[in-house]
This record gives C-alpha cells, sequence and structure tokens, in this order.
C-alpha cells in the first residue's frame, strides 16, 4: 500500500466513527420531546399548539389579561375538550 492509500483510509474510517457517533446521539436521549407550532395572537390571549405526546396534541391558551396558561386536549372517547393544567403566570414568574 501506498502513503496515499493509507491516507484515504485513515480519513474514511474516521468520518465513519464521527457519523456513526451522530447516528448514535441522535437516538438517545429524545424520548422526551416538546414541538410546537407558530403562535396566534388575538387580543389578550395567544393560542399555540403543541404535541405531548405521539398521539395526544394540546392547545395552549395563554391570557395576558389575567396572566394565566390554560392547556386543552381533545379527549377522543367521548368527543369532549378537557382541561389539562392551568398556571398562574405570576407564580411561575414572579416580577421582581
Amino acid at each position: 500500500m501506498t502513503n496515499a492509500q493509507n491516507v484515504t483510509i485513515a480519513l474514511l474510517l474516521a468520518t465513519a466513527g464521527i457519523l456513526g457517533a451522530l447516528l448514535v446521539g441522535t437516538y438517545v436521549g429524545t424520548s422526551e420531546q416538546a414541538l410546537g407550532d407558530t403562535p396566534d395572537r388575538g387580543g389578550d390571549y395567544i393560542m399555540v399548539t403543541g404535541e405531548w405526546s405521539g398521539t395526544i396534541d394540546l392547545l395552549y391558551v395563554f391570557d395576558i389579561a389575567a396572566n394565566k396558561m390554560i392547556a386543552y386536549w381533545v379527549n377522543q372517547n367521548n368527543g369532549a375538550v378537557e382541561i389539562v393544567d392551568t398556571i398562574d403566570l405570576r407564580r411561575v414568574f414572579p416580577e421582581d
């Protein structure tokens, strides 16, 4: 083997190692994800959709006047829109 072939093989092995590490890093530790959409604002309300799990989407409604955030989801068993959680934004983000 010549020196040029040795360098080429070494570069290909290094590239394969880097790509393999990136592949493993992509799938390790990504089980908890939150995906959001573009917010829409109308008056004192901001609405954002987000994925809670692979099959459940949430609607987050921020009431600016009341400083609250309410998360809703559609219960497909009975077709009702239900509240998941209500958060007082003043407690989460206190003014100093």
